[in-house]
């Protein structure tokens, strides 16, 4: 790797296990240039297997392993910023590793190599920083690995990093993951090879035979059966039948051989040990009282990406760092990626990652929003009345949470227009990335377990706007709302509005569908709902109604209908039949 640079840092480095070194080396490759007041850096940290060489330098050079994110124009953009990746502390790939000359006898440290931690690597990162001339990295990215580097990073120098990107990785390693790096590093110390660590001597046999079988048991933690099954299936490799021995019979052992062969020339079997030791030991909350406590040190805004088919790092486990996060009051974002490539997805399917990573990056007036926008399926702009009512409602440099907040237009006008310091929550994927879009901070997941994640008071205002009907318990989730918030402000389509109960009248019933169309659990009618908030232990604070668009006084329906009617009805008198729409502000008692 011709473009890669060395520096060595003299002077003792301590490690986390009390151990030190006299001095560390680390290898590292820059992208792009760094501008005049060093705002324009990126570092992107690898995973398990990296290295420095996350991208070829020019057509010459040989591709790297994020070759299609990193590169002028691409998601991590050289033409605009100042790309740093390094090899970690106790890799192979140039930086201070068990391959390193070990100072107190002159031989290579091998199993003599202290072990070092995700906080001992990201440490040594920040002195790259240092020696770069950056003091705060415009954005920290990473997948697997390379996200609990950049976790770490923000939790141990919130000053240092504006912008962090964690993907397809974890606040703290589970036991399944610890589980499958034993069996790895047992396959190499099987290896009689391996001899304890100490085979660099010249014309010694390396532990290839252990490295291969441990890479092979990794790269199957990096696939899934779907992306197993469309790749190979059962196909036969060079053969038309089964053989009945031991050889190669399926083009799927053809491949793993392949990957675990094809390993053992580029890495080393001590680094693998530590590398996967490092990982095990990570634990995000390790040194402080709580999780909280670790967490509530970040600065840095988040945007936390995971894959449906990644079983090394389920979505679940991002779920749950994204939920501490927000329990903490971290602007955090968090997207589900639906992919059928398992734990390598963050490297193979780049174009989605690179439209969130633009969006992520770039200020909301420099994007082109139309590719992202997901128009509301169902209501129509007249039945959006809400929107304004509200943002009348709230008033400026309040905390907003919008439950459903669709593709974030009405949590963009508050922060915008107030300056309200907006939330959102939305099941959709294309939804939460239109937020993104935006510039806004979005969760991505069910409403009624997305509340759970805020502690009590965290916001002003509490959005539900048009979603009532499609809950399964409304009465937890208005709970949750004025749990989390002081005010609760809910609007709904009326079931009682007169067209309604007129098609009921010819037999046509209310049916499965509210008056926009959209499909719903339930009908609500102004006097139901009257009655659940008070059932729910609510105050009604305000109530605003509407029809066709207008406040119900100003509907030209209504004028009609008033002007046709016998009884003397007034707009006032008459919201339960006449208003097609309601807004309510509720307060706890």
């Amino acid at each position: 790797m011709e473009h890669c640079k060395s520096v060595t840092f003299e002077g003792e480095f301590k490690l986390r296990s009390g151990h030190s070194f006299p001095r560390i080396t680390l290898a590292y490759e820059t992208y792009g240039e760094l501008n005049e007041d060093a705002s324009n850096a990126i570092v992107i940290f690898h995973a398990l297997s990296g290295d420095s060489h996350v991208a070829s330098h020019g057509p010459d050079d040989l591709p790297g392993w994020w070759e299609d994110a990193v590169g002028p124009g691409k998601a991590y953009d050289t033409n605009k910023y100042f790309i740093i990746c390094s090899n970690v502390l106790g890799g192979c790939k140039g930086s201070t590793g068990p391959m390193f000359i070990n100072p107190k006898d002159g031989k290579p440290y091998g199993m003599d190599f202290p072990v070092v931690t995700i906080e001992d690597m990201v440490r040594a990162q920040v002195k790259l920083l240092d020696y770069l001339g950056v003091q705060t990295v415009f954005l920290a990215s990473g997948g697997s690995m390379g996200g609990m580097l950049v976790l770490q990073l923000a939790v141990s120098y919130p000053d240092r990093v504006k912008n962090a990107q964690i993907l397809a990785s974890t606040g703290w390693v589970s036991p399944q993951t610890i589980a499958l790096n034993e069996v790895a590093r047992q396959a190499i110390y099987a290896d009689p090879n391996w001899n304890n660590g100490d085979y660099y001597d010249k014309g010694q046999p390396r532990p290839d035979k252990g490295l291969a079988v441990a890479r092979m048991i990794e790269h199957i933690t990096y696939l899934c059966e779907d992306s197993m099954q469309n790749k190979f299936g059962r196909n036969l490799r060079d053969r038309e039948r089964v053989g009945y021995d031991f050889k190669i019979d399926f083009q799927v052992e053809s491949y793993l051989r392949y990957r675990g062969e094809s390993f053992t020339r580029r890495f080393d079997a001590n680094s693998l040990l530590y590398v996967t030791k490092a990982i095990d030991y990570f634990d995000i909350a390790e040194g402080f009282e709580s999780l909280d406590e670790a967490l509530g040190r970040i600065q840095a805004r988040i945007l936390i990406a995971s894959y449906s088919s990644d079983w090394l790092f389920p979505p679940q486990q991002s779920v749950s760092l994204a939920s501490a996060l927000l329990r903490n009051g971290i602007d955090t974002t968090y997207v589900g990626i639906e992919s059928r490539y398992g734990h390598d997805s963050f490297l193979l399917e780049v174009e989605k990652l690179s439209e969130l990573t633009r969006d992520f990056l770039s200020p909301p007036s420099q994007i082109a929003l139309e590719p992202l926008l997901v128009a509301c399926k169902y209501l129509s702009d007249e039945k959006r009345q809400d929107y304004s009512l509200i943002l009348n409602i709230i008033p400026p440099q309040t905390r907003v949470l919008d439950l459903g907040c669709g593709t974030g237009e009405l949590i963009e006008r508050l922060s915008r227009e107030k300056r309200a310091q907006t939330r959102g929550v939305d099941l959709s994927e294309e939804n939460v990335r239109a937020c993104i879009a935006r510039g806004l901070s979005v969760r991505q997941g069910n409403i009624e377990d997305g509340l759970r994640d805020y502690p009590e008071g965290e916001f002003d205002y509490v959005i539900l706007s048009q979603t009532l009907p499609y809950l399964d318990n409304p009465a937890a989730v208005v709970k949750e709302m004025l749990r989390v918030g002081r005010r609760a402000i809910i609007s709904f389509e009326n079931a009682g509005y007169w067209v309604d109960a007129f098609n009921a009248g010819l037999g046509k019933g209310l049916g499965p569908t509210l008056v926009s169309g959209a499909p719903r659990a339930r009908a609500i009618t102004l006097e139901q709902f009257e009655a659940f908030a008070q059932k729910i232990g609510a105050v009604i604070e305000r109530a605003e109604y509407f029809c066709q668009g207008k406040p119900l006084g100003e509907s030209e329906e209504l004028a009609e209908l008033l002007k046709k009617s016998e009884s003397g009805l007034s707009a006032k008198a008459a919201p339960a039949w006449l208003a097609d729409t309601a807004l309510y502000v509720l307060l706890k008692k």
